[in-house]
């Protein structure tokens, strides 16, 4: 567990071994689920949940003029994310989940 939410007591809780891009990526992780509200206690409406929190994380987290600059810098991810301060999962989700209009803009950027 990289990070929780502690709901009884409004505590965040981030493993202090993560490095500063992981943090990052985990502390805005949580402050989403604090946004968000509890899990669902029924697991696969958790995992929906999870799934949601983490898109919305790293929309928060790569804006697209950024997520522009480090995919010119760098066609590696572990770099990419580097350059962004994040995690890779978080770069990853970030790919995985461009709205179309934000493909076709990254396209334009560099012909």
């Amino acid at each position: 567990m990289l990070g929780e939410l502690d709901w009884p007591h409004r505590v965040i809780r981030i493993d202090a071994r993560l490095n500063q891009a992981a943090a990052r990526s985990t502390l805005a992780h949580e402050l989403v689920h604090a946004e968000r509200g509890p899990l669902p206690a029924i697991p696969a409406l958790a995992d929906l949940e999870e799934n949601l929190v983490d898109q919305e994380t790293a929309r928060r987290l790569i804006p697209l003029p950024q997520l522009a600059h480090a995919l010119a810098d760098s066609n590696n991810p572990t770099q990419a994310a580097a350059i962004l301060d994040v995690d890779k999962a978080t770069l990853v989700t970030r790919l995985t989940h461009l709205h179309p209009a934000e493909k076709a803009w990254l396209r334009n950027q560099h012909p």
